[in-house]
């Protein structure tokens, strides 16, 4: 099943109309870019031209302004939303003392970097400059105008930040490497593993439901995720581990980290959802490389002749 990410910050809902699409298959993300096609366009041009209220404030627009989109004068003082814009006057406040200063404006139309702003919140200024800058009065928003723009923000592929985190001076290491030191390992491994919370949804099925529904409270639920994963990554740490599975120990500190980071991208999806896709994107491969790790701890153990029975953690590992 596929469904588009969605966003309600400010025009980021445009930005990303094409850049960002979830493909949920077997339990597993993968995000893909590509070139702007004719049917994104079409769409970003009726998103970009669409004022359901007519007060010469486009739907998009009047996120910015915190205007009522299906009310033509949000404030009530009879005059149109869009013509206090050109006005200079604000929108949500009854006139006539309702001037608005320049610090004002150019919150709302300077792209660049407030102190208090998320990433979304700068690309949607700078979307809304550019845009403003392309838009002729005498001139309808075109579907090629769309492309032209969709394809100088939507193709931005957000920055995925380093996998690896932890390094081999991050290992706690064991004191010999025995075959019962390693059985001890598995033990403490299976452990850890035995002690996480049981779920009956992944992250990601909640995730795909929040983004449908647009439902903040689905997503503040992956904050017990997020702790799930802190845990693990701090008992995995406190584990010493033998020589001859530091690799496979490293590997799953740094999938564990890569999880948590792209858990915690998820939570952002409505309020910043260009940090969320630099931090989500993480997920497929930290995913794969924590079931490469546990296959490989697996093939370690079968090799050792290590065996765990059913009363002991490690078995968790070899079911």
């Amino acid at each position: 099943m596929t469904t588009p990410i969605k966003i309600i910050t400010g025009v980021a809902v445009v930005a990303l109309i094409s850049c960002g699409i979830w493909f949920l298959q077997t339990g597993r993300t993968e995000i893909t870019y590509g070139r702007v096609t004719t049917e994104q366009a079409q769409r970003a041009v009726a998103v970009l031209s669409t004022d359901t209220d007519k007060d010469g404030l486009k739907d998009w627009e009047e996120e910015l302004w915190h205007t009522d989109q299906k009310v033509a004068d949000t404030d009530g003082d009879g005059t149109l939303d869009g013509e206090e814009i050109r006005l200079g006057r604000d929108p949500v406040k009854a006139g006539p003392n309702d001037k608005l200063d320049k610090e004002t404006i150019e919150k709302k139309t300077v792209p660049g970097g407030g102190i208090s702003w998320t990433e979304t919140d700068k690309v949607s200024r700078e979307f809304f400059a550019k845009y403003l800058s392309m838009r002729k009065a005498d001139k309808p928003f075109t579907e090629e105008d769309g492309r032209a723009l969709l394809a100088e923000f939507s193709n931005r592929a957000p920055e995925t930040p380093p996998q690896r985190k932890y390094t081999e001076s991050d290992i706690l290491p064991a004191k010999d490497d025995t075959t019962a030191s390693l059985k001890a390992y598995g033990n403490a491994i299976g452990s850890a593993v035995n002690a996480l919370p049981k779920d009956t949804e992944g992250e990601l099925v909640i995730f795909e439901r929040a983004m449908q529904n647009e439902d903040a409270a689905d997503l503040a639920s992956l904050d017990r995720r997020i702790k799930r994963y802190e845990d693990l990554l701090t008992s995995f740490k406190a584990i010493p581990a033998p020589k001859s599975a530091e690799e496979i120990h490293l590997a799953l500190l740094n999938s564990v980290w890569g999880l948590t980071e792209a858990v915690e991208g998820m939570a952002l999806a409505l309020s910043d959802p260009l940090r969320s896709m630099s931090l989500v994107v993480k997920y497929p491969t930290a995913y794969e490389d924590m079931t490469k790790a546990f296959t490989a701890l697996t093939t370690l153990f079968e090799k050792e002749g290590i065996t765990f029975g059913k009363g002991e953690e490690g078995s968790v590992l070899t079911q």
